[in-house]
This record gives C-alpha cells, structure tokens and sequence, in this order.
C-alpha cells in the first residue's frame, strides 16, 4: 500500500499545487478524506490523518490535537531568523529584560510580532493584553521593531510579589513569540522564568541590581571577579590591604529586628585559609550599634572579642537551647571550624538576630541543607575597634585597614594581615518574612545556581 508521504507527493506534484486528478483517484481511497468545508466539516481525526476541503481547495493534517493546513503554491511561509533566548525576568525594574526575535517574509511583505503565554503548572493560556496578562507583568510586553525588522520584546515586571499571594513568587511560563505576514506566521516557543525577590533590597557584589532602593549605594576597591558553580553570578574577591566592598545607605535593620524592623543578610565564602591576624568586615545597624567580624569569624565588639564557633547540643540531646529557643542539632562536621579552616571554601548566607551577635544564622548555598548557628564562646584580646560612621552599612575589607581609607570605616589597632574573601550578595529582609532561618533559606535559594 502506497505511504502517506507518497500519497502526499502525488496530490501536490512536482509544481507543489494540487492536482485534481489526484484527488479523483485518491480521495476516499488512498487514505484522503472530502470535506464539504475547512471549519466543522473537518470533524476529528487520528493523528496523520489528511482531509481535502473542497471549498477551499486545501489539504490538512491533523497533529492530534488540531488540523493543520498544508499550504501549496508560491506564497512560502515566513521563516525565523533570529531566535528568542530563554528569559529569566526578575522584579528589578520596569523594563526587566529583553529578547529579540526577526521573521522574514520570502516575499517581502511586512512582519507584524506578537506574543502569548501559557502557565506550565496549570496551562492557563494568557494574552498579551491589559485584561489577559501573566499576574507577575505589570503591563503588556512592549514590542519594537526596528528598521531591519528585528523585534526587541521588554517585559514589564511588578516591583513587589507577583500577585500579593506571597512574599516569592516563581512561574515558568512557555512563551509563544509570532511573526506574521498576514496570512501565514512562523511561530517559536521558548522559556520565560518570572522570579520575584522577598526582600526590601538586594545587590549583587558587581553592582548588579536585585531589588533597588533609594539612597542605597556600592563602592569598591582591588575586586576582582571570581565565579563558582554554588551561585548564579560571578562573586566579587578582595584579598589586599586597602581592598573593600562596602554597602552603605541601605533600608533600616535592625541586629535584633522587632516586629516591623529588618535583617542583614550577605553571602560570603573564605576561598584559602585565614589569616589569623586578618579582618573580615564592619557591620553597623539603624541605631548605630557596630559589630565587627575578625579573624575565625571572631566578633568584635567593646573592645572584647569572641570567638564564633558553630553550636552542639548542649543537653546531651539532639538538640541545643539559647534564647531563641530549642534548635535541631546538626553534623556540621564538614564545616570545619571557627578556625583557620572556617566553612572549608562554601558560600555561606549569614544573618544576625541578636544585638551582640549571640545567634548569627548560617546556611551554605546549595550542599546539604542544613542550617546551623554561631555564637561566642571565649573572650579575647580587647583592641580597640573599628569605627563605622554611617548607620546601614557593611563594609567587608583585607588587613591592615587602619593605614588606608575606606568609606564609612575607620580607626583600630593591631590590624595586620589579609585574607581572601568572596562576596556573593547583600539583602535586607523585613522581620514578617520570618525568623532569620526563613530569611537565609530564601535569600541562597535565590542566589544559587
């Protein structure tokens, strides 16, 4: 029995049109079906099927949900000629990302673009039109083309969560980009991945904005640009004296947040050993209080420094006791010690909730999961501190700072010595979002790769 492709072949001929004597012998018996009309005459099919339309004279194929016409003749589709990326939209600004797509005609005529969505959790399909949007967009994707007829795509994203159902929000949408001539489209699907940060404010190290504020600012000095597989971008590396990263006029928070009050929250990595007699970073909240992390992740603060070791149970039980309550004990083995060897070369999230720093929250970004503590054990040495002049801040530097400027942070003794450290990103949570285990699970699942 002949094939369907050679049935098709003998229908439309060498010319591509459809040729009569074809249908007369091969309708109804070689595997084409008449149809009095192209709309509801078609009727369901299997897939493969072909049905004639004999008011139109057209041939179509059923994919197994719809019939598809095949088209004949000289008009020829349009064709893609510059595929759409995949998007990652966040709520940055108004004009959060683009692509561009170009669709030429064989023909020469115009190209007019649009586009449409479909939910991939629950495939609602969604317009681009005020009353039919994604709830994540703000307004109708803007659609520009220029005078090559390359269209450039400019998703609008809402500045808060995606529909007021929570504080995170991600969708993975299928977006169907179109060009079409008129008569006939060339049509491409790609991803679009809406992600919507919980936070007041977020940057990257390299300036790159996660959610803006006003007033807030970045100033660097000696970075360098260090990647690794555990976050989305590129970390920032300082690793010389006078080298700096320095967050100033952020949203209020607040070392021991009450209700309606805020965390800090940075992500960091130790790359190599530290240097015992290196300083690490400045941190001063709303009301001025300044807490200063040295060497081992040491706090430093009234001249008395502690040294900051990772918690165990202190009950002989599975669990330990501070005055946030009871906490699940961990194996935290793999994270080495306060030491020299801290967090053996993870990036780890950190908030503090507590105004001496008493219970500083860690969790690596990626790994295991496991959300630890650390708090103060033994006194040091008392030295004089670093001074930090400007409320909202944190200030991550190399050794001996007390003989180079660096904004916002001034004064000490005894400082000496270097170390590296990788910054990944500062955030500022409000108190609502939850207690600081919340915050730093949402703030490295954003961050991660």
């Amino acid at each position: 029995m002949p094939t369907r492709s050679f049935q098709l072949a003998k229908i439309l001929g060498s010319t591509g049109t459809i040729k009569a004597v074809a249908l007369d012998s091969d309708v109804g018996g070689g595997g084409v079906e008449a149809a009095a009309n192209d709309s509801a005459a078609l009727g369901v099919g299997d897939p493969g099927d072909l049905k004639f339309a004999t008011n139109r004279k057209s041939l179509h194929l059923y994919n197994g949900n719809d019939w598809e016409r095949i088209v004949s003749g000289a008009d020829a589709k349009p064709i893609v000629i510059t595929e759409a990326a995949d998007q990652v939209v966040q709520s940055l600004t108004t004009d959060s990302s683009r692509t561009t797509f170009k669709v030429i005609d064989p023909e020469g005529f115009s190209i007019s673009y649009s586009v449409s969505y479909l939910r991939d959790s629950d495939k609602v399909f969604f317009t681009n039109d005020s009353s039919n949007l994604p709830p994540p967009l703000s307004a109708p994707t803007v659609i520009t083309k220029a005078a090559d007829g390359t269209a450039t795509y400019k998703f609008h994203t809402r500045m808060t969560e995606s529909d007021g159902s929570g504080y995170t929000t991600t969708d993975l949408y299928k977006v169907r980009y179109m060009g079409s001539d008129g008569a006939r489209g060339a049509v491409l699907t790609k991803n679009l991945q809406l992600e919507f940060f919980a936070g007041l404010y977020g940057m990257w190290a390299d300036g790159t904005v996660i959610k803006s504020y006003p007033g807030a600012s970045l100033a660097t000095n000696g970075t360098t640009s260090e990647s690794h597989s555990a976050i989305s971008r590129p970390g920032q590396r300082i690793e010389n004296s006078g080298d700096y990263i320095s967050f100033t006029g952020l949203p209020d928070f607040d070392f021991d947040p009450a209700p309606g009050e805020n965390f800090l929250v940075w992500a960091m990595r130790f790359p190599t050993p530290l240097d015992v007699n290196g300083y690490a970073m400045s941190i001063r909240d709303k009301n001025g209080v300044t807490i200063n992390f040295i060497d081992g992740m040491r706090r430093f603060q009234s001249n008395v420094r502690h040294r900051m070791e990772l918690y165990t149970s202190n009950d002989g039980g599975s669990t330990y006791t501070n005055e946030r309550g009871r906490f699940e004990l961990a194996d935290l083995t793999e994270y080495g010690d306060a030491g020299t060897n801290y967090t053996n070369d993870k990036y780890i999230v950190f908030a503090i909730d507590s105004s001496n720093a008493s219970v500083v929250w860690c969790k690596e970004v990626g790994g295991n999961g496991l959300i630890f503590q650390l708090k103060p054990a033994s006194t040091g040495e008392g030295r004089t501190q670093y001074n930090s002049n400007a409320n909202n801040m944190i200030t991550f530097f190399g050794g001996a700072p007390h003989q180079v400027t660096i904004p916002g942070v001034a004064g000490g003794s005894n400082n000496e010595g270097a170390w590296k450290i990788d910054v990944a990103a500062v955030a500022v949570y409000p108190e609502s979002f939850g207690d600081g285990a919340a915050v730093i699970t949402d703030f490295a699942s954003f961050i991660s790769a």
